[in-house]
């Protein structure tokens, strides 16, 4: 078990409330990923969508260009 999926503790090491965990949803294309993300977010998870950062930072103007 690592940082990132160790209930109460954070990637820095630190305590977070009880009963919170990170989930990562991987997966190839098709897979169900952003079905997975929308069902996790209908019952209150928030969700980082790491696809829509890395197109806005590699899009024209975006701060990694």
């Amino acid at each position: 078990m690592n940082a990132t999926s160790a209930p109460g503790v954070d990637e820095g090491g630190g305590a977070r409330p009880s009963g919170l965990f990170v989930v990562g949803l991987t997966g190839g294309i098709g897979s169900g990923k952003s079905t997975a993300a929308t069902q996790f977010e209908a019952h209150g998870a928030a969700l980082i969508d790491t696809d829509a950062l890395a197109h806005a930072l590699t899009a024209p103007g975006g701060a990694a260009m």
